[in-house]
């Protein structure tokens, strides 16, 4: 599994301390900013969005944003 997948998965799964871990990898690994963002994080939403829509998972955008923001995007920012 790549670590954009990694990544998605972690998203999806709510593990907030992994989407740092991942995003951090996924520099190390000199992966563009913006296609972690596009291709990890994005791509995880993408994924959360419907289930919660459909009822499918329960979760609410106060948790999931700032642990994105946290883990993910303040780290390819830098």
């Amino acid at each position: 599994m790549s670590v954009l997948n990694e990544l998605a998965t972690a998203v999806l799964k709510g593990d907030y301390a992994g989407i740092g871990a991942l995003t951090q990898k996924a520099i190390d690994a000199g992966i563009a900013p913006l296609e972690i963002i596009n291709g990890g994080l994005i791509e995880g939403m993408n994924i959360v969005a419907p289930k919660f829509k459909a009822g499918d998972i329960m979760t609410s955008g106060t948790n999931i944003s700032p642990a994105l923001n946290k883990g993910g995007t303040i780290l390819v920012r830098t």
